[in-house]
């Protein structure tokens, strides 16, 4: 108690004595606190910036992965739609007899067959 009564008798004295260096001085303390709490915000605002990119990183992934399934749902559907249209001049040339109908349904659900296990080959766990 008395070493802070004492200190404080000094620092009133230096005060009283030189009120610019005191004035220094508590703005040097001043602008130290506001420094360190800028550091802490700095450092956590640093972590949230590295979590955030983080994610969208991942979800680009996601959205570049789910692209390329689309993309190969659309080649198959091509390729569907190309096997399909000599099945059906076929049909229409013959008259439609049941054997190149029952050829062409064989050749798109072959086709059907192979979208199926591509899309279960690259679904996202989240579709599967």
């Amino acid at each position: 108690m008395l070493g802070e009564s004492l200190k404080q008798c000094v620092a009133g004295a230096a005060w009283r004595a030189d009120p610019a260096a005191a004035a220094a001085q508590a703005h040097d303390r001043a602008a130290q606190a506001r420094l360190r709490a800028l550091d802490d915000t700095l450092a956590r605002l640093k972590a949230e910036q590295a979590e955030l990119t983080a994610q969208w990183q991942r979800e680009k992934e996601e959205m570049r992965r789910l692209q390329s399934i689309k993309n190969e749902i659309d080649r198959v559907n091509l390729d569907i739609q190309a096997r399909a249209r000599p099945c059906a001049r076929r049909a229409r040339r013959a008259c439609a007899p049941r054997a190149v109908i029952s050829a062409c349904l064989a050749d798109v659900t072959r086709a059907r067959a192979g979208t199926a296990r591509t899309l279960a080959r690259h679904a996202p766990a989240a579709l599967r």
